[in-house]
């Protein structure tokens, strides 16, 4: 009996040390994300445009943010939680607008993010516009795949990855940003190199010195996240963005469609067993994901749950930084109540009209972007913008610079391709492949310097029946001189930094530029136009034409636009040139 009972005393101490050391060798964590909040502070409408008084619920700002973030880390006295960013902080709002990457800085800090990747419009502004920001900023900011050898400015200002102690266990985060990135914003010298190559080394860097739990971080779409998950050996979770993916476990909470669960399953190419996890929370701050998981003493996922959360109503808003909010947003509401000039017409950029015809707000933005002679843009006499591009409209009366904010919210620049005419005449075809005039699409041209005549009875790639431009330079006297587009010759076109990208489906301005020179931001350029010529009276002019059936292509002249105020402004800065 003795020995019995010493038989089980010495079982229970076993068992007693069996389960302390399996205990030991699991580690919990607890990842919160976001990506592509586009400097949403304050709390937006469902799909990301800032509340105002008639919005009937309002999501996000960082004050919600901040009380779920606070609770997480609240119920995790171990601190074995990571608050990461997936890129696109910058640019969206009168908030950027206002202070740049200031107030990003001081919120992602006063929210205790612990590190970020570098998004395509983190560079908008430049490197210029992105240094105050990484030298204030109070955790690292990642990318692997960028190259700042010819740009000294960022050196030691970003990193490839960090490690982070907890406890006893570590935890690896590594970066990476769309490689395409140059095409959308002013990278200047930087080089942006493939991401899966560029990601394997750094990988295998961290699993030499011990490291075996590792999570990518990325900005580079929900496409690159599943081939980083697929292809990189090492990684076991994808934090990603760009792509604004919802992913979801169940009903929605909102008017978000899931494109997949959350986390997102991928087996990598390695080892078709394994599974790593990919996460991602739409955009705008709306959500703020939330996984947590569990790895074993080899660094192996055995245990995961989580959601995006919904930062509704529901989720009381953070005192403290609600307080820094109301501060910060004095400024905003300053700057934004602006009045820059005037229109005595409603200024149309409704998808409905701007979609499927010229419309006069386009008519508005493309004269403008011909304007902008604070580039040396002589010698450019076509401009183009398309629907998509437009948000919104403006009703008859004063202008604000919160009004072309809400137009134009996606900070792009004003920039200067080179096309030749064969390539000018294919983005011409680009918004007609499928165009039926009664569905509004986004890709639909508004331009200035230029007549289109489109016939839509002819089959899909060959329906511009005339195309002409303006052409200032090709007399002496600067006049208004109507000329076919020669598929020899070459053009400087104007165009925003997302069509010169390739964006919106023009994929054939990305391949063909031979030139791209980037410019000012779309709202500075659009400001000091409206500057130059209020009070505006603008008009649809016959700038576009669309044939069908029944109306025909006459065989008299051209309907020529007047492009009367733009041909003055444009003489004039010709003038003062010399």
């Amino acid at each position: 009996m003795r020995n019995t009972h010493l038989l089980l005393k010495y079982c229970a101490l076993l068992t007693l040390c069996l389960y302390h050391s399996t205990r030991a060798a699991v580690f919990n964590l607890t990842i919160l994300h976001t990506n592509d909040c586009h400097a949403r502070f304050m709390e937006t409408d469902q799909n990301g445009r800032i509340c105002t008084a008639d919005t009937a619920d309002c999501f996000g700002g960082v004050a919600r943010r901040a009380t779920v973030v606070n609770e997480a880390r609240a119920r995790d006295p171990d601190g074995h939680v990571l608050f990461l960013d997936a890129g696109d902080q910058f640019q969206g709002t009168d908030w950027f607008y206002t202070y740049r990457g200031n107030a990003t800085a001081h919120f992602m800090n006063l929210l205790g993010y612990d590190a970020m990747v570098l998004g395509n419009h983190e560079f908008d502004n430049g490197i210029d516009g992105i240094v105050p920001f990484l030298q204030n900023v109070t955790f690292p900011v990642l990318s692997c795949n960028i190259d700042a050898t010819n740009e000294p400015r960022l050196h030691g200002l970003y990193v490839c990855s960090h490690i982070f102690q907890m406890g006893g266990e570590r935890v690896g985060v590594v970066g990476y940003t769309l490689k395409s990135s140059p095409d959308f914003s002013k990278t200047e010298s930087l080089v942006f190199n493939e991401v899966i190559p560029a990601l394997q080394p750094k990988v295998n860097d961290l699993i030499v010195v011990g490291i075996n739990k590792i999570i990518a971080l990325g900005h580079a779409g929900f496409d690159v996240d599943q081939a980083v998950a697929r292809d990189v050996k090492g990684v076991d979770i994808v934090v990603g963005g760009h792509s604004n993916t919802f992913l979801y476990t169940g009903e929605a909470p909102s008017n978000q469609v899931p494109v997949g669960d959350y986390p997102y399953i991928v087996h990598p190419a390695h080892d078709s067993e394994a599974s790593v996890l990919v996460l991602s929370a739409y955009a705008y701050g709306k959500y703020l994901g939330h996984l947590q998981v569990t790895f074993d003493e080899n660094g192996t996922v055995t245990d995961y749950a989580g959601n995006p959360v919904l930062l509704d109503g529901s989720v009381e808003k953070d005192p403290a930084t609600l307080a820094a909010v109301e501060a910060w947003e004095v400024r905003v509401d300053e700057i934004s109540n602006e009045v820059i000039g005037r229109t005595e017409t409603r200024l149309n950029g409704d998808l409905a009209t701007c979609g499927t015809q010229e419309c006069n707000l386009g008519n508005v933005m493309a004269d403008a972007m011909l304007f902008d002679h604070g580039m040396d843009w002589y010698g450019a006499n076509i401009a183009m913008t398309t629907s998509g591009s437009i948000s919104s409209s403006v009703e008859a009366g004063d202008i604000t610079t919160g009004d072309l904010i809400t137009i134009m919210p996606y900070g792009n620049t004003i920039d200067k391709v080179r096309l030749t005419g064969r390539d000018l005449l294919k983005v011409l075809e680009v918004p007609m492949v499928t165009f039926d005039p009664s569905i509004p699409i986004y890709g639909f041209l508004q331009v200035s310097g230029m007549v289109i005549e489109y016939d839509l009875t002819r089959e899909s790639g060959d329906r511009v029946h005339r195309a002409q431009f303006r052409c200032m330079t090709c007399t002496d006297d600067g006049t208004n001189e109507l000329m076919d587009v020669d598929p020899e010759g070459h053009y400087e076109v104007i165009m925003n930094s997302y069509m010169a990208g390739g964006g919106g489906g023009y994929d054939v301005v990305r391949e063909n530029k031979m030139e791209h020179v980037s410019g000012n931001n779309d709202v500075d350029v659009t400001s000091s136009f409206i500057k130059s010529t209020s009070p505006l009276n603008e008009e649809a002019e016959g700038r576009i034409i669309l044939y069908d059936d029944v109306n025909r292509p006459s065989s008299g002249p051209t309907i020529r636009p007047t492009f009367g105020l733009i041909i003055l402004l444009s003489l004039c800065a010709l003038f003062q040139m010399y």
